[in-house]
């Protein structure tokens, strides 16, 4: 004789098989927004979220807080402390941070930053090694570290995982995105424009400490555009508002390019803003292309030139390599999201 299911053994059936294929990760859609989905009631769902949980499916974790995915039948990766060091004390407010600790804390770990920025310790990995080893922390997280202070990470041994940064050939966890074909495809398409004077603009930082993959895959570009190229067009500049508005002035006084590059979305606002304020200098006749991706985007008409990629994927190749760390496995992932070029026709 077959056994009847109620409406909550259905729905916690439907939503085990969801699980299953991974459609969420980290933690459960709300209550709420689970049955207007599925066009039950609110407590049918709560009941069938409460089974998952008897089965150590998923785990409540307070009062108005998202459940927590566990893996069935794998004991749970312990909490990990976890401590995030960064480029720079403003990028706490960058949407990869935000994300990363809306989805670490969904976990379950615990998430600080570092006392200091590696700006605030002028990117020296002596100082910012006898800061780490101070701070207390099961694991640590390096949001666009130099190739310098992501090799005195794999120095000290302590579990790190590169988020962004220069971290192409190193022993260790990482994801980013690779913008390499993104960024040929936008220079070829420049030439075929029109354009000969094309400048990227990155942070004096880097280019100090020597062109990395990225700013070599530009020189190369544009050598295959049969485009001359000198020290006018690869400029660092120091990544502050003062630093932006003179490396510009600088360039607009000299030779005014046609065409530029920069490396964050705040930037290229910054620059867009720049160019509409700039007297003798039309805006529409200097392309700017993000490098970075941000949804806002979308809203823009026409389309700003700028590479995409998946942001979300970023993050979970980070959640993924901590949930190994919390079952003691400190397994290099090396995961880098392809970007692709969007422009307007």
């Amino acid at each position: 004789m077959l056994e009847r299911q109620s409406v909550s053994e259905q729905v916690a059936s439907h939503l085990r098989e969801e699980l299953k294929r991974q459609r969420w990760t980290g933690s459960m859609p709300g209550r709420d927004v689970l049955a207007r989905e599925l066009g039950v009631h609110g407590s049918t769902v709560e009941r069938a979220l409460q089974q998952l949980e008897q089965e150590g499916i998923v785990k409540k974790t307070g009062p108005g807080k998202p459940r927590v995915i566990l893996a069935p039948g794998k004991s749970r990766a312990k909490a990990i402390s976890v401590c995030v060091l960064l480029y720079d004390a403003v990028d706490q407010t960058d949407d990869y941070v935000l994300s990363l600790q809306y989805h670490l804390g969904a976990a379950g770990h615990r998430l600080t930053f570092a006392p200091r920025s590696m700006r605030d310790l002028k990117f020296d990995p002596e100082r910012i090694g006898a800061m780490v080893k101070k701070q207390p922390a099961d694991a640590w997280i390096v949001y666009s570290g130099s190739r310098e202070i992501l090799q005195k990470f794999i120095q000290l041994g302590t579990p790190t995982f590169a988020l962004f940064g220069r971290m192409s050939g190193l022993d260790i966890a990482r994801s980013g995105t690779d913008i390499l074909s993104a960024l040929r495809e936008a220079v070829q398409r420049l030439h075929e424009q029109g354009h000969r004077k094309i400048v990227m603009l990155t942070r004096a930082q880097l280019v100090e400490s020597g062109l990395g993959l990225t700013e070599r895959t530009f020189i190369k570009a544009l050598e295959k555009n049969h485009i001359p190229h000198s020290s006018y067009n690869l400029v660092g500049l120091d990544n502050t508002p003062n630093g932006l508005r003179q490396c510009l002035d600088k360039l607009f006084q000299l030779t005014p390019p046609t065409a530029i590059f920069v490396d964050d979305w705040m930037v290229h606002n910054a620059v867009q803003n720049y160019l509409f304020h700039k007297q003798g200098v039309d805006r529409h006749q200097v392309s700017c292309i993000c490098m970075d991706y941000h949804p806002s985007f979308s809203w823009y008409q026409p389309q700003v030139p700028h590479f995409y990629w998946d942001p979300v994927t970023v993050v979970q190749c980070a959640v993924a390599w901590l949930k190994n760390i919390g079952h003691g496995k400190n397994v290099i992932r090396q995961k880098m999201i392809k970007a692709k070029f969007r422009f307007s026709p």
